[in-house]
C-alpha cells in the first residue's frame, strides 16, 4: 500500500530522469544493497541515468486534457462527479493522469529498478491554474502544505474517485531482439470508486510472459511467471510538492533471470507502453543490458612521501558513497562524504613504506577501490 502527495502544476526538471525497466532498457547502473536508491526528495542517484522516455518520447499527445477518456467534473449543488462540462470545476482525467513524462531504469546485483515521473500523482484531481490536489473528505479551503494556491471550487466537500482506478504501466520485452514482444515487466495500480488518500492505493509488479500474439493484452491474457508485492516491492515515492511525482518499483533480477532465461550481460529490446491510454501509447525502442558488479568513480590523493607520522587522504566520490580506508590493511573506519562527493581523513603511519587503501561503494553505481604507497621518512 502506498500513499501519495498532493502536488501543484506541472514539474520543471533539470536534469533528465531515467527509465528502468523490467527486463531491459537503458544501460543501468549497479546496485549491490536491498534498498539502493535514497528516497529524499531530491533523487540524484537517478541524475546521469539514461532516458528511456522524455516529454517528447510519445507517439500521442499527453497534453492536458486532450488525451482521449473521459474528463469528471465534480458538481457542488449535488455532491456528485458529471460528465458534462462545468467551467472551473475540480475535475479529473485518468487518461491525463497516466502521461509520462519521464521513466528511468537501472540495475545493481540483486535488482532491477524503474523509476516513473509524472506531472500529477494518480490520487489527483485539478482545477483551473495549474492546481492539484489528492480527493479528501474534505477538500481543505487552503493547502496545508503548501500545495496549491487560492480556494479549491470544491472546498469542503468530499471528493473521492469518481470511478475505480486500474492501470497497467507496462515495459515489454524483446529477448531475440527479433521484432516480437516475448515479455512484459507490469506495474498496476488499483483503487476502488469512492477511494481518498487516507486509504492509500495498491501496486503489484508481475512478469509475464507473451501468450503467443505479440502484444500486451492485459494481464490476465498473458501467462503469469512471478508477482511482486508488499513493501518490498515498491522502493519509495516523492515527498516534494509542485514537482509532481517520482515513484521507484524495483523486481527480483535473479527472478528476471529465471522467468526470461536470460543472464548477466545479455541485452534486450524494450519499449514503453501506457496501456490505460486509448490508444496506448508507446516508446521508441531501447535495447537494455544487464550488468554485474559496475565501476564507481573514485578519485584518491596524498603525498607519497612524509616526515610526519600521519598523512591526509583526500579523495571524491559520488554522493551518497561509502568509503573506508585501510592502512597496511588495518580497517581506519567509515569516512564521511559530502553531498559534493568529497571526503579526506588523516591516518597514522608507520616507519617506513605504508600501503594505503581506498575502498568505495554505491547502492546504484557499483564498487572501485584506489591503493597509494606512503613513504614516513
Amino acid at each position: 500500500m502506498n500513499k501519495g502527495i498532493a502536488k501543484q502544476g506541472k514539474r520543471f526538471f533539470l536534469f533528465a530522469l531515467f527509465f528502468v525497466l523490467g527486463a531491459g532498457l537503458i544501460a543501468p547502473a549497479g546496485f549491490s544493497r536491498a534498498k539502493t536508491i535514497d528516497v529524499d526528495g531530491d533523487f540524484s542517484d537517478w541524475d546521469n541515468v539514461a532516458t528511456l522516455v522524455d516529454e517528447g518520447g510519445f507517439s500521442g499527445s499527453s497534453d492536458e486534457f486532450s488525451a482521449s477518456g473521459t474528463t469528471y467534473y465534480y458538481n457542488t449543488t449535488t455532491d456528485a462527479w458529471q460528465t458534462s462540462e462545468i467551467p472551473g470545476a475540480c475535475k479529473v482525467n485518468y487518461d491525463y493522469m497516466l502521461a509520462v513524462d519521464y521513466l528511468k531504469m537501472t540495475n545493481d546485483n540483486n535488482y532491477l529498478y524503474f523509476l516513473w515521473e509524472r506531472g500529477t500523482d494518480f490520487m489527483d484531481f485539478r482545477w483551473e491554474d495549474g492546481n492539484y490536489y489528492t480527493y479528501s473528505s474534505p477538500v481543505p479551503s487552503s493547502a496545508p502544505n503548501n500545495e496549491f494556491t487560492g480556494t479549491p471550487p470544491c472546498a469542503g466537500h468530499d471528493v473521492t474517485a469518481p470511478i475505480a482506478f486500474d492501470h497497467d504501466m507496462v515495459i515489454s520485452v524483446d529477448k531475440d531482439k527479433n521484432g516480437t514482444w516475448d515479455y512484459y515487466l507490469v506495474v498496476n495500480i488499483q483503487y476502488p470508486q469512492g477511494w481518498d488518500f487516507s486509504s492509500g492505493y495498491d501496486t503489484t509488479g508481475y512478469i509475464l510472459e507473451d501468450n503467443g500474439n505479440g502484444v500486451y493484452d492485459g494481464i490476465s491474457s498473458e501467462t503469469m511467471k512471478t508477482t511482486f508485492g508488499g513493501a518490498g516491492f515498491e522502493v519509495g515515492i516523492s515527498a516534494a510538492s509542485h514537482v509532481g511525482v517520482r515513484q521507484e518499483w524495483r523486481m527480483s533480477v535473479d527472478k528476471i533471470f529465471e522467468d526470461l532465461g536470460i543472464n548477466w550481460n545479455d541485452s534486450v529490446n524494450v519499449r514503453y507502453e501506457a496501456h490505460s491510454l486509448s490508444p496506448s501509447d508507446t516508446t521508441s525502442i531501447e535495447a537494455f543490458t544487464f550488468q554485474k558488479d559496475k565501476t564507481l568513480k573514485l578519485k584518491v590523493s596524498a603525498k607519497k612521501k612524509v616526515r610526519k607520522s600521519s598523512v591526509r587522504i583526500n579523495g571524491k566520490t559520488v554522493r551518497g558513497a561509502t568509503v573506508k580506508i585501510f592502512v597496511n590493511g588495518d580497517d581506519q573506519g567509515t569516512v564521511s562524504v559530502s553531498r559534493g562527493g568529497t571526503f579526506h581523513k588523516r591516518v597514522s603511519l608507520a616507519e617506513g613504506s605504508n600501503l594505503i587503501r581506498v575502498d568505495a561503494s554505491h547502492p546504484t553505481k557499483g564498487t572501485k577501490n584506489v591503493a597509494k604507497t606512503v613513504t614516513r621518512r
